[in-house]
């Protein structure tokens, strides 16, 4: 593959996986009050193990954060509410 090929392919990959797209706009439409990624993973009717790598790729991108507040899942745990980093909002 030349270079010019290369420079091409890599200009029109997505910033983010699909998924974690899907993931941060999900998040960011949650707004102040957050979600859970239970809350996710039932709006978006996608696996645990899907949503859940998808917000651990988000927070290391720090796209994402943990908002500090903790809701009762479906399974009556106790989870993370996570919002969109300030950053980030102002970015998207």
């Amino acid at each position: 593959m030349r270079d010019t090929s290369i420079e091409a392919y890599l200009s029109v990959q997505p910033t983010l996986p699909l998924l974690d797209s899907i993931v941060f706009r999900q998040i960011a439409a949650a707004g102040q009050d957050g979600i859970t990624c239970d809350g996710v993973e039932n709006v978006l009717d996608k696996r645990h193990q899907s949503v859940s790598s998808a917000v651990n790729r988000l927070m290391k991108k720090e796209l994402i954060k943990d908002s500090g507040k903790r809701r009762v899942t479906r399974s009556g745990r106790k989870a993370i509410v996570w919002v969109v980093n300030d950053e980030a909002q102002m970015a998207a």
